[in-house]
């Protein structure tokens, strides 16, 4: 043997008995001890896998399809659309129902006449109220195709609106099932099963054979087909019409459809108050917002205070509330005075030195006449005598007759009591705020501005308060003074107003620049999850769209739509929050 030659360790040595060859070697001869445990563990392992992969392309089964009923949530439904009238017909059963609505407000229309015909035969149909309308006994059956053809007259407007209703015998719903003896597998089954089979080959083929398997097997998971979660495949398609119909909704719900848009029945856009108008263009003032806050105007209101220290009594008629109406000169309250332990201390000091100077003065007085002394002597010791009595009655008058002192306090100007913090009883000091009394047809809106441009270029205004309501302003004036880096703007609101004073309003300055745009109202503009703005176009009878568009607002009833809506289109106006709750 040569070095390095290979040498089996069977070979090493000639069992006895064997056959010689011709280089002097002798040939090995199979018996027992050559089959060595190990050896017969491999080819019963190899073998056993190899006919599983045989078996595993034969017996397992292609995938069939079995059908059953499905059972839509949205019944079966035409809809039909003339310029003065909107309707829907719904097969619900063996009865049809009839949705009419006006075409551009999309309300419904009550006490109409309608005529329905279904292949050429009329039936009675019965308004049920509130714009829908029945028709009982329809004698329906699918799955098939029927022609319907409504009459409809209301008032001086009458139509003719027809379509197709087509009525399903029940859609069949795939169902997989697994039957056997099929070839028709797919490509990752094929490769699994070849795999086996080339594994078990190589098990029962010894070491060679065992990688060569397992590198099999590496380039044939490399190439089989991973299966994509849904939404992040190749074949990600959006979810069809028929899913949408097997859904676990509630016959004639609103839903999201899988484009953004959503589907809402009639009979939901009823419940809703869905409301739509024509978008038109039209010209707007470009507006600048400030902040501002209501001001009583100074010419119109008052301030009632407590002239003294004393006790709050009521006035013939009792206390004035909030909100109540009162004239120029009405008294609301009155002060009685209140007197301490130090104050009736000097009172009491004072009319003993009165009564002192009394005494002496009458004395002089007496002594006066008795001597027949001068008369003018006598007469300036008899005024002073009774000035001094008059001044004890008017001090003493103050501990004695406390309540014939009242104050009245009294209202400083017509208007309505915005304030009153009397109550009967009330122990108040001087320059007390009792009352505030406004005058709500003459309240002005004292905004700040930051731009000097915008003086001159005022040519409306109008102020919004915090619940949406919109009070249309006049131009009164700027302050020369800035007011902590701000120009004070005065504004007059002109329709009458119970808003506090110092309620803070958001004020809408029309300029004399003009711009186009879709005037629409602020309801007609919501947000989306994104917080874009955006507005519902209703395209169909029961089919709403998103558009984003870009908005500026006008005044406080209306705004601006400067793109992304188009003129003519259908536009919700009222319930389009509610739209964008659908989901």
């Amino acid at each position: 043997m040569q070095p390095g030659a290979h040498r089996e360790p069977d070979q090493d040595k000639a069992p006895a008995g064997g056959d010689p060859t011709a280089n002097g070697t002798v040939a090995p001869t199979a018996t027992a001890s050559s089959w060595k445990p190990l050896r017969i563990l491999q080819l019963i392992a190899g073998s056993a896998v190899a006919v599983f992969g045989v078996v595993s392309l034969l017996s397992t089964g292609s995938p069939t399809v079995t059908a059953a009923t499905r059972v839509s949530s949205v019944p079966p439904r035409m809809e039909a659309s003339t310029p003065n009238f909107e309707l829907v017909v719904t097969a619900e059963g063996s009865q049809v129902v009839l949705y009419l609505t006006d075409y551009v407000a999309n309300a419904p229309i009550a006490d109409a006449k309608l005529t329905l015909s279904l292949d050429e035969r009329e039936l009675p149909v019965v308004e049920r109220g509130g714009g829908i309308y029945t028709v009982a006994n329809a004698g329906l059956s699918g799955p098939r195709q029927t022609a319907v053809t409504v009459s409809v007259v209301a008032g001086s407007q009458q139509d003719l609106l027809g379509g197709v209703l087509d009525l399903p015998g029940g859609t069949p719903a795939p169902q997989v099932g697994w039957s056997g003896w099929s070839l028709g597998l797919p490509l990752g089954a094929w490769l699994l099963a070849l795999g086996a089979f080339i594994l078990g080959l190589g098990l029962a083929n010894g070491r060679n054979g065992r990688v060569a398997a397992v590198a099999a097997l590496a380039f044939l998971a490399s190439t089989m087909p991973a299966e994509s979660h849904p939404g992040h495949g190749d074949d990600d398609t959006p979810v069809s019409r028929e899913d949408l119909d097997s859904s676990t909704l509630p016959p004639n719900s609103p839903r999201r459809l899988p484009d953004g848009s959503l589907f809402v029945p009639k009979q939901a856009q009823f419940v809703l108050g869905i409301r739509t108008a024509i978008s038109r263009q039209g010209e707007a003032s470009r507006v600048v917002r400030l902040v501002g806050r209501v001001a009583a105007d100074p010419a119109a209101s008052g301030t009632v205070q407590s002239t003294m220290p004393g006790r709050v009594e009521l006035a013939p008629g009792g206390l004035p509330r909030v909100g109540q109406r009162v004239v120029r000169g009405e008294v609301l309250a009155s002060i009685a005075p209140v007197i301490n332990a130090i104050d009736r201390g000097n009172i009491l000091q004072q009319l003993a030195l009165i009564d002192r100077d009394l005494t002496t003065l009458k004395q002089r007085a007496e002594e006066a006449v008795n001597s027949d002394s001068d008369i003018k002597l006598t007469n300036a010791l008899t005024a002073e005598v009774e000035t001094l009595l008059r001044r004890r009655a008017a001090i003493n008058r103050i501990i004695v007759d406390r309540e014939g002192m009242q104050i009245p306090l009294r209202a400083p100007a017509d208007g309505v009591i915005s304030v009153a913090n009397a109550v009967a009883g009330q122990i108040v000091e001087s320059r007390t705020t009792l009352y505030e009394i406004v005058d709500p047809e003459r309240v002005w809106v004292e905004a700040s501005g930051y731009d000097p441009t915008l003086l001159d270029a005022i040519a409306g205004a109008s102020a919004v308060t915090a619940d949406g309501r919109a009070l249309p302003l006049s131009y009164l004036g700027h302050g020369p003074k800035l007011n902590q880096q701000a120009i004070p703007i005065l504004f007059h609101v002109r329709e009458p107003t119970m808003l506090p004073i110092g309620t803070p309003v958001l004020v809408l300055v029309e300029t004399r620049d003009r711009h186009k745009g879709i005037i629409l109202p602020p309801a007609a503009v919501v947000r989306n999850p994104a917080g874009q703005a955006i507005v519902w176009q209703h395209t169909g009878a029961e089919r709403f769209v998103p558009l984003l568009v870009r908005v500026e607002p006008v005044d406080g009833k209306s705004i601006a739509v400067v793109s992304g809506l188009a003129e003519g289109r259908r536009v919700v106006v009222v319930g389009a929050e509610l739209l964008s709750q659908v989901r």
